[in-house]
């Protein structure tokens, strides 16, 4: 299994360069970006030892693009919903869920995209609704955002022991036809 991180149109060039750190940190290497702001000075001096995953992220103009390919996509939310209403945040699992859920996933060609949106306001509901399935990391209530940087480490942290399981992942079209088809 392979996993990309998508960060969606991010706004603070350090947090791209600290992602990269991370990515590198965790032993991944498939940064994709969407819309990024400038990759500047800031971005660079962040990316310590890891300016090859800086220099080497593929760069997208819309979520769509940089999710080609993906067997399964999982967005990322800071807010959980609490109504029915507000169904596509429902149901958002932990780090740990997830894991839990892709340690069946087999290894090879399969693509996991883990999308993290905007510092400021997140994925919007049109962009969550392009996601599979949903996570959110528990946080306090008094401030439940994280940076996004430190979103990337928390979750690559859960997925770094992440075992090989047996089970294939249908690939888009075929997804694509059973929703056509529900």
């Amino acid at each position: 299994m392979h996993i990309r991180i998508i960060l969606n149109e991010p706004l603070y060039a350090g947090n791209v360069g600290s992602t990269a750190r991370v990515l590198k940190n965790f032993g991944y290497n498939d940064l994709a970006l969407v819309n990024p702001c400038p990759i500047n000075n800031e971005a660079w001096m962040m990316a310590q030892h890891a300016y090859d995953l800086l220099e080497g992220a593929k760069v997208f103009e819309t979520l769509i693009e940089a999710t080609e390919g993906s067997n399964l996509i999982i967005g990322t939310t800071g807010m959980r919903g609490e109504t029915t209403g507000r169904h596509v945040r429902m149901p958002a699992y932990t780090p740990e869920r997830i894991r839990e859920k892709l340690s069946s996933v087999a290894g090879g060609a399969s693509v996991v995209s883990i999308v993290f949106g905007r510092e400021d306001h997140g994925l919007t509901n049109e962009e969550l609704m392009v996601c599979d399935m949903l996570m959110s990391i528990p946080t306090s209530e008094q401030y439940p955002i994280m940076n996004l940087s430190h979103a990337v480490a928390v979750v690559l942290y859960e997925l770094s022991d992440l075992g090989i399981g047996d089970i294939l992942l249908a690939d888009r079209y075929d997804l694509d036809l059973l929703y056509e088809h529900l």
